[in-house]
């Protein structure tokens, strides 16, 4: 029977045994310890690379933008010193625009100072001309005593109706009237002295 049930283990056989089970079971939780520790330390380091590797990349691109400015900063420069020339150019041309229009002032006010003369003159020419006008109205009536003073002494009434000079001399004590007409252009002093004569005539 005892054969049957196959080899009996003793206690301390068991024991031993379950100590050994013991040890690979605490070596296995420690393994797992380990694991852990290592899988945690390479996510730590996968994490730092990757940081790393963002900071080198940002880096880099910082660089290039770096590179890149001082490129268009370069390229800027020779776009500046362009701009300098335009720059000094354009200075020249307003220097000379400010000339010009200091001149343009100074003409400005020459004119205006003849335009002052040229207003002060006019008005002194027409202030003249109102005193003449002013006078000559005065002097109607005195003009119209002299013609009709004129008329009476010399018998002359003038035909404006006609295109020549032209008229009649009248003479009331001989009752005579003598009409005249000079067609052919005469001097003042020749007319003068043909109306004389036609006066005396008539009075003849």
């Amino acid at each position: 029977m005892d054969h049957d049930m196959g080899e009996v283990v003793s206690w301390e056989e068991a024991k031993g045994l379950c100590e050994e089970v013991g040890d690979v079971f605490e070596k296995g939780l420690k393994d797992g310890e380990r694991l852990l520790q290592l899988r945690t330390k390479f996510d730590s380091l996968r994490a730092n690379m990757n940081a790393e590797q963002k900071s080198a990349r940002q880096t880099v691109t910082e660089m290039v933008a770096e590179i890149q400015r001082i490129q268009q900063y370069e390229g800027e420069r020779d776009k500046s010193q362009e701009m300098q020339r335009r720059l000094h150019e354009l200075d020249r041309l307003k220097h000379e625009l400010q000339h010009k229009l200091h001149e343009l002032k100074e003409e400005q006010l020459v004119s205006e100072t003849n335009i002052e003369n040229l207003i002060l003159q006019y008005d002194i020419a027409q202030q003249r001309y109102t005193e003449e006008c002013s006078a000559r109205e005065n002097d109607v009536p005195r003009l119209k005593q002299h013609i009709a003073l004129y008329a009476s002494i010399t018998g002359i009434k003038w035909d404006f109706s006609s295109g020549h000079l032209a008229g009649r001399i009248h003479a009331p004590e001989q009752k005579h009237v003598t009409n005249f007409e000079f067609k052919s252009p005469r001097n003042d002093f020749d007319v003068a002295n043909e109306l004389w004569r036609l006066i005396d005539a008539a009075h003849v």
